[in-house]
């Protein structure tokens, strides 16, 4: 065994032990601290201290410290095309449920719905002849009776043959009043409506014309404005006024006859109309 003698503050201590290599940086520190031990006992601590700072100094040397990243600008977002957006759409559409017939039924049934709303309803005209009144009158009063309609009506056509003339002049002139009651009634409801209503309204008869059975007569509004009669339409009036078909013409050579005569005229004359035989 090896032993070492060290002062230290004025008392001699003596270390045994194994002797051992020292390795690396603390195997150095060790022997420089011994070394400044037994040279100058009173500066051991600051010596020891400046050693023990350079120990943080020696070992940070050691390992590499990582650089510091500087942080990357934000980038834009990039604008959407209009092709993507389309295609989005057309994608939505395709994925739509197609209609069913249950739908399609109840979507029929809505459109004819609002086409009789929009169609109008004028009031009822009443009976405006004196055969049509009587018949009415008869068969009002064998609806009470037994039989079918057709037995009914044979019945109302044999009482109204059986008429005196003084009871047919009565049906007469209560036609006439009937049919006057009835225009002033249909006068009064077109004048309640507005001239785009009673235009959309027979459009909506003509539809439900070529889609039912039932009578949908266009509207007469009196407030419409009357299309300008056409040049050609009034040489044929002329025409047919002055000279008509001669024997044994057709009416529908004579309006060829017309239109080609029409046609050789000048186009001054054509604008203005021929000029009337005086």
């Amino acid at each position: 065994m090896f032993s070492k003698i060290s002062v230290r503050g004025g008392a001699l201590r003596a270390y045994g032990g194994v002797a051992r290599r020292p390795t690396g940086v603390m195997g150095v520190q060790s022997q420089l601290r011994c070394l400044s031990l037994a040279a100058a006992p009173i500066q051991a601590r600051p010596q020891l201290q400046e050693l023990q700072k350079l120990r943080p100094i020696t070992q940070s040397s050691m390992f590499a410290t990582k650089a510091t990243k500087e942080p990357k600008e934000p980038k834009e977002p990039k604008a959407r095309t209009p092709k993507a957006d389309t295609a989005k759409g057309e994608n939505a559409q395709k994925a739509q449920k197609p209609i069913t017939k249950t739908q399609k039924l109840i979507q029929a049934r809505q459109h004819m719905k609002d086409l009789k709303a929009t169609a109008l309803q004028p009031p009822a005209r009443l009976p405006s002849t004196a055969r049509h009144l009587c018949l009415s009158s008869i068969m009002n009063e064998l609806n009470k009776a037994s039989g079918s309609r057709s037995e009914r009506l044979k019945a109302a056509h044999v009482k109204y043959s059986e008429l005196t003339s003084s009871e047919l002049e009565q049906y007469k002139a209560q036609a006439a009043e009937n049919k006057i009651a009835s225009e002033a009634a249909y006068q009064s409801f077109i004048e309640s409506h507005t001239p785009q209503q009673i235009l959309e309204a027979n459009k909506a008869r003509s539809e439900l014309s070529n889609l039912t059975k039932g009578n949908w007569q266009p509207l007469k509004d009196h407030r419409r404005p009357k299309a300008p009669v056409s040049p050609f339409f009034i040489y044929f009036a002329e025409q047919r006024a002055s000279a008509g078909p001669a024997a044994g013409t057709t009416q529908a050579d004579f309006a060829k006859a017309v239109a080609a005569e029409y046609k050789s005229l000048p186009a001054w004359k054509k604008e203005v109309g021929p000029p009337r035989d005086t």
